[in-house]
Parts: C-alpha cells; structure tokens; sequence
C-alpha cells in the first residue's frame, strides 16, 4: 500500500520521512533527517498534473536529465519593455566578477560570479539583494552578448570603411605611376642626349 512512515530501516534513522509510490521495490531512508520521495508519476507543487519529475504551479520544472528549467513564457509576462545591449554591456564590463566558495560547502567546492548585492546594484533585477536568478543572470549574459555584437560590427565598417579608402588610394597613386612612366617612355633617347650634351658657348 501507498502510505509515508517515519522510517525506512528503523536502524538510527530518526527524523526522516520517506514517501514512495506503488512500483514493487523497496524504497528506504540511509540516515536520519531526511525528506525523500519517489514518485515515478512526479512532483508537483502547486500542481496536480506534473509532466516531470519535479514541476512547480508556475510551470518551472526539473527534466528527467536533471536540468532546472525556467517557466518563461510570453503568455506569463507582463510589462516587457527593451534594453539597450549596449548600456547592459558596460555594466557588465563594470560588475566585479570574482571566484568564491559557499561557506556550506568545502573550499575547494569553487564558483565563479558576481555578488548578489553588485548584481542587483548594476541591474536592479530580481525581488532582492540577497540572490541572483539564473533567468536574470542568463538575461543579462545574452543583452551583454548582442551589444559586443553590434560593437563589432561598427567596427567592422569602420575597419571596411578606412580599407576602401586606402585601396582608393592606392589604385589612384598605381595610376599616376603608370601615367609618368609611360610619359617617360615616350622621350626619344636623341633628345635624352641633346639635352644631357648641350654645353654653352665660352667667350673669350
């Protein structure tokens, strides 16, 4: 029968609490203090129809691969309004991105980001100062991504802008070149001598 008890082995595992649903196999705590489900049908908070394995009223949910997915629907967004990529881009260049640890966690258990408190004082997202949302943090990633985008860009037509101009000049310099020497092929090599022998007439 389906039905949650306080203990999977009764054998020091005092303070947790296992639910497990009809699949004909054991289910049991390994310590104590532990809250576990098995629930081969899913999760759902909020929501009496979870299609994964954790599924949240707002339509957040876990994947059977393990990846926390946004619920991030137009349907469910109001007041959407524009960024400019390239404002996003330089607070991101301004935001203090540094590696750290979770005091929870061991030392050599390494993140890398911003701080809560940066993050909202830069971007003002989210409902606090005290956590970084994944959508948020992703938001801003993507916005800071299109204004390098259009940065590069400019400066590739910049770039295309001053190569045509040199080439411009280039081309017209090869022609004046070519102008002079063909007038210089034209002089007769008599008249190269005449001019080169011509000497003036001494009085004495």
């Amino acid at each position: 029968p389906v039905s949650p008890y306080y203990s999977g082995d009764f054998d020091g595992d005092e303070g947790s609490f296992v639910w497990a649903d009809s699949t004909n196999e054991d289910f049991v705590s390994t310590g104590p203090d532990q809250f576990l489900i098995r629930a081969s049908g899913g999760v759902g908070i909020g929501t009496n129809s979870p299609d994964h394995p954790l599924e949240m009223a707002s339509g957040a949910h876990v994947t059977d691969g393990g990846v926390w997915t946004n619920a991030s629907s137009r349907y469910l967004k109001e007041n959407i309004e524009p960024v400019d990529p390239f404002n996003v881009l330089a607070r991101v260049a301004e935001l203090h991105v540094s590696s750290w640890n979770y005091k929870n966690e061991d030392a050599s258990i390494r993140h890398i980001g911003p701080v809560a408190e940066d993050f909202h004082a830069a971007f003002g997202l989210g409902c606090d100062d005290g956590s970084i949302g994944t959508i948020d943090a992703d938001g801003v990633a993507l916005a800071a991504i299109q204004g390098l985008y259009e940065m590069v860009k400019e400066k590739d037509a910049e770039i295309a802008a001053l190569r045509a101009e040199m080439d411009d000049r280039i081309a017209a310099l090869a022609a004046k070149l070519a102008e002079l020497t063909a007038e210089e092929e034209q002089v007769e090599p008599g008249e190269e001598q005449g001019a080169a022998g011509f000497q003036p007439a001494r009085t004495h």
